[in-house]
Order: structure tokens, then C-alpha cells, then sequence
């Protein structure tokens, strides 16, 4: 497939053993070259893999609008 504009987004479930808080990120790329993108720990600790994924989700769609 050959994207213009594409958009991805993950978590790492509670990789911080001391504060048990969530790595999250996102990648916009245009013409499959990188424009905008964030790594950063999740402020609320989650308690599943699930919310931490919709986390991730939840906020690269806020920084797509």
C-alpha cells in the first residue's frame, strides 16, 4: 500500500517498575517520511495493556485535528 499520509500510535504497559507508569507514542508520516511525533509517559497509571493502548489512541487523535 502506498500511504500520503499515515498515523500510528502504541504503548508500552507499565514499563516504569518504580512508578508503574505507561510509555506512549505516536508517528505522523507524510509521504512515508516522518512529520510530527511524541514519546511520553501517560500522566494516570492504567491497569490493563487495553486502556493503555486507547490511551495512545485516544490521544494521537487529538494531535491529528
Amino acid at each position: 500500500m502506498n500511504h500520503i499520509f499515515a498515523r500510528v500510535s502504541d504503548a508500552a504497559f507499565s514499563d516504569n517498575l518504580v512508578t508503574k507508569k505507561t510509555t506512549k507514542g505516536y508517528l505522523f508520516t507524510l509521504f512515508r517520511r516522518p512529520i510530527d511525533w511524541r514519546l511520553t509517559k501517560q500522566r494516570s497509571i492504567t491497569k490493563s495493556s487495553i486502556e493503555t493502548k486507547l490511551l495512545a489512541l485516544s490521544y494521537a487523535a487529538i494531535k491529528s485535528i
